[in-house]
C-alpha cells in the first residue's frame, strides 16, 4: 500500500498538465508489460503478447502529445530544454542501471565472444539506438544464433520511442504555430499515420528487420496516440452510452489481437491497427467518464504493475535471456520465477532509482551530466576497454587457455560449396562450386530446404565413392514442391524467394536423373494443414514421371537445448552440463515422415530413406556419435557431421548404401 500510494502521488505531480491522474492509463500499462512478459516467457501462453510494446507506443504518443500541445499553447513556444530533461528523468536513471547491473552480471555469466556482443550493445542501448544496432548487427538468417540470448535486445522499443521524441516535439510545434483549427492539425497527422502505416506493410515482408526495428514503420504507432491529442475530441464528451461502446469496443479489440495474432503476421503492419485503434478508443472513452470498461482497467492489480510497468519491461528480458543462454528449460516452475524475479527488481529499480531520481531537485545542467553524461561516459568506456581486451586476448579478463574448446560443428552455410540461399539468385544454379567433383556435368541434384543442405556433407562422400556428380541448390525455410501458387502457410520472410526458386527448379529438374530431397517435413505439415500431404503426394507422382530416380531424406531427429557451444559456456556456467548424454532422446515416429515413406513405396523409382538408422540405437537418439559432435544446432546436423555419418555408412553399412547401389551400380 505504501508503494502505491507513493506512485500515486508520483503520477498525480506527473499529470498535473492533464488536469488529473488516469488510474486506467497505468492500468493499460499493466496489460501491455503482462502480455509482454508471458510472451517471452513462452509464447504459446499469449501469442500476440509482444504487441504489448504496441500498447506502450499509443500510450507515449498520446501523453507526450498531449504535454507538448499544452505547453505550447500556454506558452507560445517550444520549451526543447524542458522536455528533454523531463526525458531523461523518465527514461535514463533505470536505464542506465539496468544496463549497468547487466553488464557487470554478463561478465561472469558470458563467454567471451558474447560478453563482447553484450558491450558493444550496451554503448548502442544507451545512445538511445539500441533498434538502429540490432537492424545493423542482429542476425536473422536461416542460422542466426538464438535472438533469445541477447540480453538487450528489448531495448530496441526504447531507441524507437526516443528517437520518435527528437522529431516530435519540432512538429507539433509547427502544427500548433500553423494550423489553428484542430481538425486540421488531426487530418495532417493521420496522414503521417497512414503513410507510416502503409510503409511498414509494404516493407514488412521483403525487409523484415527493418519494418520491425527502426523508427519510419514505427512512427505510426506513436502518431496515433497524437491524433487523438490534435483531434479535439478531449473537448467533446461524447453520450455516456457512446462511451460504454468505445471502451467495450476497445478492449475487445486489444484482447483480440493479444490472442489471434502471431509473430507470423503482418507487425507493425495492418496486423496491429486493431490492437493500436483499441488502445486509442480506451484512452477516449475514459476522458470525460469512468465507463464500466475504464474502471475494470483501473483495478488496484493492474494499476500497481502499471506503475512499475517501465522497470518490470526493462528487467523481465535479460533474466529470460541469462536462462536461455545457460540452456535452461522455462518450464512452468521457472516461468513463475521469473514474474517473481522481474516484479522484485522492477519495485527494487523503481523505489530506489526511478522515482527518487524522477523526481531529485536538480539543475537542468546538474541532470544532464548526472543523469546521462557522466554514466554513458563511465558504462562505454568500460565496455570498449572490454572490446579492445577481447579483440587482443588480453590476460586482464580472461585465462584464455580455457577458452580454446575445439569443436568442430560448423553450419553447412559457412562453406562455400554449399549453394543454400536465403534471397534467391538463379546465377547460383550455374555455379561450378555448387558441383561436386567440379568438371563434371551433374547427374544429381541435392534440393529443399536447410534440412536438405544438412546432408551434403555425406552425399559429397557418397558422390566420390559411386562415382557420380552432385550439384547442390536448397533454399531456406522451402518444401519442394511442384505447386507454388499458394504457399501462404510458407514463413512470410522466405515466401517470396521460395516461390521463385520453385517456379526457376520446376523447369530444371527433368534435366537431372536423380533428384534427392530433404525438408523440414513435420514443420511443413503442422503449418501447411490441410494443403500439405496434397502438395507433396502430387509432387512426388509428378518427378515420379519426370525423373528417373529420385531419394526421399526423412526429417533428422531435433534435440531440444542442444549447444554447440556448450564446453565454451560451461567454462564460466559450471553448472551446464555438456555430457553427450544430456541430449538424449528416445526414439519417436514422425508422422510427417511416415507419410513420405508410404508414398514413396507407391512408385518404383522413389526412394526413402531415415537418417534415425545413425542417430538412434537401443531406442535412444543422439546428436552425438563415436563422441563426434554431429549437429550444429538442435535443428541441423554440422557439415563436418554430415561428412562423418557418410563415411560411417560406407564403414559400417546403411539402407542408404542400398539405395545409392540400386541406382548407381
Amino acid at each position: 500500500m505504501k508503494l502505491i500510494a507513493l506512485s500515486r502521488s508520483a503520477k498525480l505531480n506527473n499529470y498535473r498538465d492533464n488536469s488529473q491522474y488516469r488510474a486506467d492509463i497505468d492500468g493499460l500499462r499493466g496489460i501491455a508489460v503482462l502480455s509482454v512478459i508471458l510472451f517471452h516467457i513462452n509464447p504459446e501462453l499469449l501469442t500476440g503478447g509482444f504487441l504489448g510494446v504496441d500498447i506502450f507506443f499509443v500510450l507515449s504518443g498520446f501523453l507526450i502529445t498531449n504535454l507538448l500541445v499544452k505547453s505550447v499553447e500556454k506558452h507560445g513556444r517550444l520549451d526543447l530544454v524542458g522536455f528533454y530533461v523531463r526525458r531523461i528523468r523518465r527514461i535514463i536513471p533505470a536505464l542506465m542501471f539496468l544496463v549497468f547491473c547487466v553488464y557487470i552480471f554478463g561478465y561472469f555469466f558470458l563467454a567471451p565472444p558474447d560478453f563482447s556482443s553484450l558491450s558493444l550493445s550496451s554503448i548502442w542501448a544507451l545512445l538511445s539506438a539500441a533498434n538502429i544496432y540490432y537492424f545493423l548487427y542482429l542476425d536473422e538468417g536461416y542460422f542466426a544464433a538464438d535472438s533469445a540470448e541477447q540480453p538487450l535486445l528489448h531495448l530496441w522499443s526504447l531507441g524507437v520511442e526516443e528517437q520518435f521524441y527528437l522529431i516530435w516535439p519540432f512538429y507539433v510545434f509547427i502544427l500548433c504555430r500553423t494550423l489553428i483549427r484542430p481538425s486540421t492539425r488531426m487530418w495532417v497527422t493521420m496522414g503521417v499515420v497512414v503513410s507510416s502505416l502503409v510503409l511498414a506493410q509494404m516493407l514488412i515482408t521483403p525487409y523484415h528487420s527493418f519494418a520491425y526495428y527502426m523508427l519510419p514503420t514505427r512512427s505510426w504507432e506513436l502518431a496515433a496516440g497524437g491524433v487523438l491529442v490534435f483531434s479535439g475530441l478531449q473537448n467533446a464528451k461524447p453520450p455516456k452510452w457512446l462511451g460504454e461502446l468505445l471502451a467495450l469496443v476497445g478492449l475487445v479489440s486489444i484482447l483480440f489481437s493479444l490472442v489471434y495474432v502471431t509473430e507470423s503476421h503482418d507487425v507493425p503492419g495492418f496486423a496491429a491497427v486493431p490492437v493500436v485503434l483499441g488502445t486509442t478508443l480506451l484512452i477516449y472513452a475514459g476522458l470525460h467518464q469512468q465507463t464500466f470498461i475504464n474502471r475494470i482497467v483501473s483495478t488496484k492489480a493492474l494499476v500497481l504493475v502499471g506503475l512499475v510497468s517501465y522497470s518490470a519491461y526493462l528487467w523481465h528480458w535479460p533474466i529470460i535471456a541469462f536462462l536461455k543462454y545457460s540452456s535452461l528449460e522455462i518450464t512452468t516452475t521457472i516461468g513463475i520465477s521469473v514474474i517473481l524475479a522481474t516484479f522484485f527488481f522492477a519495485i527494487l529499480s523503481y523505489q530506489m532509482v526511478e522515482r527518487p531520481l524522477r523526481y531529485f531537485k536538480a539543475s537542468n545542467r546538474n541532470i544532464l551530466v548526472g543523469y546521462f553524461l557522466a554514466p554513458l561516459l563511465t558504462v562505454s568506456a568500460l565496455c570498449f576497454a572490454a572490446l579492445l581486451l577481447i579483440q587482443t586476448q588480453s590476460g586482464w579478463l580472461y585465462d584464455w587457455s580455457k577458452y580454446q574448446v575445439i569443436t568442430n560443428t560448423q553450419p553447412a552455410f559457412e562453406y562455400e560449396y554449399n549453394c543454400q540461399q536465403t534471397n534467391f539468385d538463379v546465377n547460383q544454379f550455374y555455379l561450378s562450386r555448387c558441383v561436386y567433383p567440379q568438371g563434371q556435368e551433374p547427374t544429381v541434384l541435392l534440393a529443399g530446404d536447410s534440412i536438405a543442405a544438412q546432408y551434403l556433407g555425406a552425399f559429397r562422400v557418397l558422390a566420390k565413392h559411386y562415382g557420380f556428380s552432385l550439384r547442390n541448390l536448397t533454399q531456406s525455410s522451402c518444401p519442394l514442391l511442384t505447386e507454388a501458387n499458394d504457399l501462404h502457410w510458407v514463413d512470410r520472410k522466405y515466401r517470396d524467394d521460395c516461390i521463385a526458386y520453385l517456379k526457376f527448379l520446376s523447369q530444371q529438374l527433368s534435366s537431372f536423373d536423380t533428384i534427392i530431397v530433404g525438408g523440414s517435413w513435420a514443420t511443413y505439415e503442422k503449418k501447411g494443414e490441410p494443403y500439405y500431404r496434397k502438395l507433396m503426394a502430387q509432387t512426388i507422382d509428378k518427378l515420379a514421371k519426370e525423373v528417373e530416380n529420385i531419394v526421399i531424406m526423412g526429417k533428422n531427429p531435433n534435440f531440444s537445448g542442444y549447444q554447440a557451444a556448450c564446453e565454451q559456456r560451461q567454462v564460466k556456467l559450471g553448472f551446464m552440463e555438456c555430457d553427450a548424454s544430456r541430449y538424449n532422446k528416445p526414439v519417436s515416429r514422425m508422422g510427417a515422415n511416415e507419410f513420405l515413406r508410404e508414398l514413396s513405396e507407391k512408385y518404383d523409382n522413389v526412394h526413402y530413406y531415415d537418417i534415425a538408422e545413425h542417430l538412434c540405437a537401443d531406442g535412444i537418439c543422439s546428436p552425438f556419435k563415436d563422441g563426434q559432435p554431429l549437429y550444429y544446432d538442435s535443428l541441423h546436423l554440422s557439415m563436418e557431421g554430415s561428412k562423418y555419418l557418410g563415411k560411417h555408412m560406407l564403414t559400417t553399412g546403411s539402407g542408404l548404401l542400398n539405395i545409392m547401389d540400386s541406382i548407381f551400380q
